[in-house]
């Protein structure tokens, strides 16, 4: 891999991280990369870019510094031409990301011998005939407010799967099967397959279980008329209401590429479960 460019992009609003940043941008500048920061960033004598495809593509790799939810919401801003990206945690919480900050400098020269896998992880896309929603890594999910049941039908390329009443229904791809997924009853995925994972909330029809498909399937799901409204939010983040009659069609949109050095999924797995 040619490495010149640098991005870093950290979490905002937790003070006592930056001196932990900066430590790593000195790092990286004294190792001759040219290194850019995202522009939200305040920390000042960097050069700074835009979350956004035309700038993130000029970078030759991504170093995303925070939680899952830092990753999360550097990913719903990008389309494509997504760089590699280097996951560091802080915080408690922080399944997706990797490498404790203390241990960047450790594991970004194993990086540069070489010592790492590249992981692919799909994402997958919402859109209805009026509204392209972004892509998700974790999940889609659906739900009314203040408590109100929702029906829908959801179809497998166009073969109907069933119709429930409850809560809603979570649409996740790989990675987000340890997620909300997970704590709402769906199973664990292991990282090495590619699936859509449908996970109703609280149904009345008892018999609804979780479905897993190939992550080549057209996922449709209908709210019929006399429903409530549905609020689709997109991997923790609000977005649109549709409403009754519309459909919203979900499918795989694409792969990001993260870089790995452990082999430690199911112990991230259950570490998560026991926080």
């Amino acid at each position: 891999m040619t490495l010149v460019n640098i991005g870093v992009k950290s979490r905002i609003d937790d003070p006592d991280l930056w001196p932990h940043v900066n430590h790593i941008l000195n790092y990286l500048k004294d190792k001759g990369y040219s290194v850019k920061i995202e522009e939200s960033m305040p920390i000042p004598n960097y050069e700074r870019f835009k979350l956004d495809d035309k700038e993130v593509s000029m970078l030759d790799l991504l170093v995303v510094i925070g939680g899952d939810g830092t990753l999360l919401y550097t990913l719903s801003h990008l389309r494509k031409n997504i760089p590699p990206i280097m996951t560091v945690r802080w915080g408690r919480y922080g399944f997706l990301m990797e490498i404790e900050i203390d241990e960047f400098k450790q594991y970004f020269e194993k990086f540069l011998e070489g010592k790492y896998k590249i992981k692919e992880a799909s994402r997958i896309i919402g859109f209805t005939n009026s509204i392209k929603f972004p892509p998700a890594l974790n999940e889609y999910l659906l739900v009314t407010k203040h408590g109100k049941v929702v029906k829908l039908e959801l179809y497998k390329d166009d073969v109907k799967l069933f119709s429930m009443v409850g809560d809603g229904v979570i649409v996740a791809p790989t990675t987000g099967s340890t997620a909300y997924s997970l704590s709402s009853g769906g199973p664990i995925v292991d990282e090495d397959l590619d699936v859509i994972v449908i996970t109703p909330l609280n149904p009345i029809q008892l018999y609804l279980r979780p479905i897993v498909l190939p992550i080549t399937s057209t996922l449709s799901i209908h709210v019929p008329q006399g429903s409530n409204r549905v609020k689709v939010i997109v991997d923790g983040m609000e977005r649109e209401y549709i409403s009754p009659g519309s459909t919203l069609t979900v499918k795989r949109y694409d792969k990001i590429r993260l870089i790995r050095f452990k082999n430690d999924y199911y112990d991230r797995v259950l570490r998560r479960n026991i926080m």
